[in-house]
């Protein structure tokens, strides 16, 4: 497979613009000890806008939370990386998503464990879907063309905006992580969706009709991932990209999108979404993944290194990639 050689994301970052909505929560870092080492914005849709705005994109966080130190640390965070907080609505009644992440066993597939309840204090704050049913409506009137629109929950804001984004050809990117109570909005949400993307170890055959999704992809850890185009029938197998060290692989998930899509809006104002531009879109968004698994934090390599030495560094790992077929850095 040729990969590209030129760099990703030499497009301004005024051209590119994504609208997220789901979990954006404050992820707090925690040791073997269940003392805070750090924390940051978190939940796929808040690692996945952060990560797109850190390396030039403009996002958009849509989402609810409370008036507490918990917003106020993430929409710092945002603010760092100017996107933008139109939508970002807080009450007081409302309680801002923690995520805890802690170390796991050395027996477990990954390096961490998530949880929303806290192990000091047994405190669980996790997501609810916001009480605005039409923020959604609020965030198409102002935002109506989108280059992507991205969600991981199923909400009658994410539904809605889904359906609306997707009729007006905006590129759609759901990411579930599990089934919801109502099957039936589940189902409009995979068909609201151009691309569906999932962990094996939370659907290992994926239980929904996805006849009008244009790319599935299914990760499956240190296995690398799977993908397909529905219309075209079978899975192309890729393998993971390493680092030479591992460090945490929280996030890694989140970077992969990330890259995808800075991979495909590469070149234009629309997608490229053929068969080559998603290989080449997928190995440089697990090469973004294998950098920062190198660091802790789910989006620890933004600590150590600016984003054209992110998007370099990345460069060199595809196209080591597609001589070795498994990379070491």
């Amino acid at each position: 497979m040729r990969m590209k050689s030129a760099p990703r994301g030499r497009r301004r970052s005024s051209e590119c613009l994504a609208v997220g909505s789901g979990l954006i929560a404050l992820d707090v870092i925690l040791d073997e000890t269940s003392s805070p080492i750090g924390s940051a914005v978190g939940g796929s849709a808040g690692n996945v806008l952060a990560a797109l705005a850190y390396l030039g994109w403009n996002s958009v966080p849509v989402c609810e939370l409370g008036q507490d130190d918990a917003a106020q640390k993430v929409r710092k965070e945002f603010l760092s990386l100017q996107a933008d907080l139109r939508f970002v609505v807080q009450r007081e009644e409302a309680c801002t998503p923690i995520v805890y992440q802690m170390p796991a066993d050395e027996d477990q597939r990954e390096t961490h464990i998530f949880s929303f309840r806290c192990p000091t204090s047994g405190v669980r704050r996790g997501f609810s879907p916001p009480s605005d049913a039409l923020l959604g409506e609020k965030v198409y009137q102002r935002i109506p063309r989108p280059s992507v629109f991205y969600f991981d929950r199923v909400t009658d804001v994410s539904l809605n905006l889904a359906e609306k984004y997707r009729a007006g050809g905006v590129l759609v990117v759901f990411e579930p992580s599990v089934i919801p109570s109502n099957v039936d909005d589940f189902q409009r949400a995979v068909s609201a969706s151009h691309i569906l993307k999932y962990a094996d170890n939370r659907f290992e055959n994926f239980p929904l009709d996805v006849s009008g999704v244009l790319l599935e992809i299914k990760t499956m850890g240190v296995q690398g991932l799977q993908f397909r185009i529905p219309a075209r029938g079978g899975w192309t197998s890729l393998p993971a990209i390493t680092a030479q060290s591992v460090a945490d692989t929280a996030g890694a998930g989140d970077w992969c999108t990330a890259g995808l899509l800075l991979s495909l809006f590469d070149t234009g104002a629309r997608p490229d979404i053929s068969y080559d531009a998603i290989y080449d879109g997928l190995r440089y968004g697990q090469s973004l993944a294998a950098l920062n698994c190198m660091f802790t934090g789910a989006r620890g390599v933004t600590e150590h290194w600016s984003a054209l030495q992110i998007k370099r560094r990345a460069e060199q790992l595809v196209e080591k990639s597609a001589i070795s077929g498994r990379t070491t850095l």
